[in-house]
């Protein structure tokens, strides 16, 4: 519902543009935090007045025009929730809500059969798509029972103990009966009797309370029953085409699974925001001052070290990959464009140029490159500065990065005046984590440059790889105020803000356990269920493979929206990226895992499992294969807790049933695929690859897990993962290991 801003909001803009004698930026940010606790809370009107006076208290100070990218999420943020009431239950359902209560699960709704849009309707059957998580009763009723088929509800439906009820008509008998997987149907219970009339007005009432299922007809006893405590799973209905609707009433209470509902809330925020993102003005509910530019006196602010031309998004940053042909075209040959070192004579600028258009063009081996670069050194006089500084690049394509990391510090001695050699150095530094390195160079780098857009995003990769998001964030706000910041540059200081103050939620839920950090606005239950399973999963890998030092006072940060809308709109703002066809993902460069409402629990769960594998990898080990990361993901997903104690290893039909269709790779093809050869093609059948190689490496021979064991430790220790994989298959018999793991699939397909 729209209403009218508060009066605070629309005398904001008339606040005087002089500077407050009560300015104190210590305060300030205790202020902005304040206000943005009280966003957290969904006091909007709290959180308006408060960052108002703030604002008064502090005008035309610096450290203001530094937050101001913050400032004016947060105002949007508030301005957004006040002029649209967040909607409720009610407002998403046909049904009508009666109660209902997210933080504990509980709903009362009547559905009725003039409008059944919120069941979801599949050959006869109409499901309500929630999950039940406890106790609940199902009520029925209408004026007229049907005279042709008999009515039926089913309940469990989802789970192993699916039991269906029918309450009979002019030729059927009452029953129950289990429908187990896979297997034939059981009659459990029969009523000799049929407990009500032809077309006479009629209420069924199914009570579950546990393991107690009680049935009545019109508030006669009909079955008392008792069934297996498992998952309740959903409600499903049978027989209701065939009546008279405009009389059908479905009362549901008890205890549910908020998910369903809460995806349908974000959708129609979603919905919501757009509408008024097309229209909000900031200046509108903003003081003027606020966005002028900041005056430090320094009258040379036009100036500039750097074009400015690098782009601010958050994907694919620090990227170690030799460039296609396409990228010399754009900005990667660009790089190359000056000598990192004095001037050569013409052979040697000759041999320079012709190496780089060897690199660019991507049609060279490792050893052929080296070669060439090697005899343009010797035979045409290539300078050893020049050469490694090809050399660097040449290795961190391959992946061998600490050879790179050493012809750069070769290089560095004599290129000090070469920015571009300086920053790629520094790159590759952050791949190998040597984080203090690299801003060594790149302080360096800045004292000579002082203005130079490009040292500041380099130094900005370092920060965010170095989990320090705060300090990149001074750093780009710092280039805004100052000045110097180039194309791209505001949107990348709006994508740093975002991933540090995450998803903007009308209420967040947040739960913290030992090693995460868990923020949803669906339910805080949701947030202690995915931590449970997160914490299983990491003490897990704590045993099995490695132990984060230090992770408790740096907990993994994990986000779960209510609804795929949400989802898409905050990794497009937060990365840059879009997310389609996914569940969830991992970002290596906000250290963030983000995980969407999937319909089915099951699902999204295995996707907390699978994605939070990700995030305890990047931080346990070096860059590591794309095949290797995704094939222990899809082993540890299906993980359980059997007898108290997390168990993996469980075999994936689904992967067995993908490499009998379509073949399996030959063992040697799926330990050198590189990042591109796994996104391209068909990607699930490289999924299904790189998960049975893991299964059978660590559950076939003691032989095969230790080639498991020196891999993942190699990894561990350094982040050329080329050498790493030709060292922990050394000696081994690929065509016999080959053979051997297409038999193991063979009896794997036969468990």
């Amino acid at each position: 519902m729209k209403f009218l801003l508060p009066l605070v909001l629309a005398t904001a803009v008339t606040t005087p543009a002089i500077a407050s004698p009560f300015q104190d930026p210590a305060a300030f940010e205790k202020g902005l935090a304040s206000v943005e606790r009280s966003m957290d809370q969904g006091r909007w009107e709290k959180a308006s007045k408060a960052l108002i006076s703030l604002l008064e208290k502090n005008v035309k100070a610096e450290y203001v025009y530094m937050e101001q990218s913050r400032i004016l999420q947060d105002m949007e943020r508030i301005t957004l929730f006040m002029t649209y009431e967040a909607p409720t239950a009610d407002d998403v359902l046909a049904g009508d809500v009666k109660k209902y209560d997210a933080d504990k699960g509980r709903i009362e709704a009547t559905f009725f059969g003039t409008d059944l849009s919120d069941l979801i309707e599949n050959n006869g059957a109409y499901t309500l798509p929630v999950n039940f998580t406890g106790s609940y009763t199902i009520e029925m009723s209408g004026a007229r029972y049907p005279v042709a088929d008999p009515l039926s509800i089913v309940i469990g439906w989802t789970t192993a103990n699916e039991w269906r009820i029918t309450f009979g008509g002019q030729e059927y008998k009452p029953y129950v009966a289990w429908y187990p997987l896979d297997a034939d149907a059981e009659l459990l219970e029969t009523s000799e009797k049929q407990p009500v009339s032809m077309g006479q007005p009629y209420t069924f009432l199914i009570d579950v309370k546990g393991t107690k299922v009680n049935v009545k007809v019109n508030k006669k006893k009909l079955f008392a029953l008792k069934r297996p405590k498992d998952d309740y799973g959903k409600a499903a209905f049978y027989g209701l085409r065939d009546y008279e609707r405009e009389s059908l009433k479905i009362v549901v209470k008890g205890e549910i699974e908020p998910s369903w509902i809460a995806g349908k809330i974000d959708e129609v925020m979603q919905e919501r925001m757009g509408e008024f993102e097309a229209s909000y003005d900031p200046a509108s509910v903003l003081p003027e001052w606020l966005f002028d530019e900041y005056e430090d006196g320094d009258d040379d602010s036009s100036s500039s070290d750097s074009s400015g031309s690098s782009g601010g998004s958050l994907r694919d940053r620090v990227d170690g990959n030799r460039p296609r042909k396409s990228d010399a075209e754009s900005d990667g040959s660009g790089s190359f464009s000056d000598y990192p070192c004095p001037k050569m004579d013409i052979d040697g600028a000759s041999a320079f140029a012709d190496l780089t258009q060897e690199y660019f063009s991507g049609d060279n081996t490792l050893d052929e490159m080296l070669e060439m670069i090697d005899d343009a050194e010797a035979e045409e006089g290539l300078s050893d500065v020049a050469s490694d500084f090809i050399r660097m690049h040449v290795l961190a394509a391959y992946g061998l990065l600490e050879e790179a990391a050493a012809a750069g510090e070769r290089m560095i001695p004599s290129a000090t005046d070469h920015q571009t050699a300086l920053i790629s150095y520094a790159n590759i530094l952050v791949r190998t984590r040597e984080f203090d390195r690299a801003r060594e160079i790149l302080h360096a780098a800045r004292a000579k440059w002082p203005k130079s857009w490009e040292v500041v995003e380099a130094l900005v990769d370092v920060e965010v790889f170095g989990q320090n998001m705060e300090a990149a964030q001074d750093l780009v706000r710092e280039a805004r105020v100052k000045k110097f910041m180039g194309k791209g540059g505001e949107d990348l200081e709006a994508q740093i803000d975002k991933a540090i103050s995450g998803p903007h939620w009308p209420k967040t839920y947040t739960f913290k356990s030992k090693h995460y950090i868990i923020e949803s606005d669906i339910s805080e239950a949701l947030c202690k269920e995915a931590a449970g399973l997160l914490e299983g999963a990491y003490t897990s890998y704590s045993v099995r493979l490695k132990r984060i030092k230090g992770l408790e006072n740096n907990k993994f940060r994990v986000f779960i929206f209510s609804g795929e809308p949400s989802y898409q709109r905050y990794v497009g703002e937060s990365l840059g990226a879009s997310a389609e066809n996914t569940l969830g993902l991992y970002s290596g460069f906000m250290k963030q895992l983000l995980i969407w409402n999937a319909p089915e629990r099951d699902s999204m769960m295995r996707t907390v499992v699978h994605e939070g594998f990700h995030q305890y990898l990047d931080l346990a080990a070096y860059r590591v294969p794309r095949w290797f990361n995704e094939g222990m993901a899809e082993y540890i997903e299906t993980s359980e807790v059997i007898n108290g104690r997390w168990t993996d290893g469980q075999v994936r039909h689904d992967h067995l049933e993908v490499l009998k269709e379509y073949d399996v790779m030959p063992l040697e093809s799926i330990i050198t695929m590189t990042y591109q050869d796994f996104a391209s093609g068909h990607v699930y059948w490289h999924y299904s690859n790189s998960w049975a190689l893991i299964h059978f490496l660590r559950n076939s021979t003691k032989e095969n897990e230790a080639i498991f064991d020196a891999m993942f430790k190699g990894f561990l220790e350094s982040p050329s993962s080329r050498r790493v994989i030709k060292s922990a298959f050394e000696g081994v018999d690929l065509e016999k290991l080959d053979r051997d793991f297409q038999e193991y699939l063979v009896e794997l397909r036969e468990q």
